[in-house]
């Protein structure tokens, strides 16, 4: 819950969807769920994240500022979604980078009922 101004944005993103979510078929939802897991706009300045980061986040704070990383040695590798509708049916997406390379993915997604 640090308020770094990347989180910030990640959420009003997220809620952006969830208000949609209703009115937009589950592949939709997922992808536009994933557009925002994959959102590179930095979001700067941040003195949190520069303050937290201090001298090891200075060379990649530009990347780092975003709520998906995107660098050479770090970043984000996967992305997970899990819808879970009233009637307990769930929805698994995954979205994985391939060989560090940032063209290549694989998505796989499984779906199944909850017991209750």
């Amino acid at each position: 819950e640090t308020p770094w101004k990347k989180l910030c944005f990640g959420k009003q993103l997220f809620m952006e969807a969830v208000e949609q979510s209703e009115a937009l078929p589950k592949d939709v939802l997922v992808t536009q769920l994933l557009d925002v897991l994959n959102n590179e706009e930095a979001q700067l300045p941040d003195p949190a994240i520069e303050d937290q980061g201090q001298e090891y986040v200075q060379p990649i704070l530009n990347k780092y500022a975003a709520v998906c990383v995107r660098c050479a040695t770090y970043g984000t590798r996967t992305n997970t979604i899990i819808l879970v509708d009233a009637n307990g049916h769930v929805t698994f997406t995954e979205r994985s980078m391939l060989d560090k390379d940032t063209s290549r993915w694989e998505t796989n997604t499984y779906e199944f009922t909850l017991q209750s």
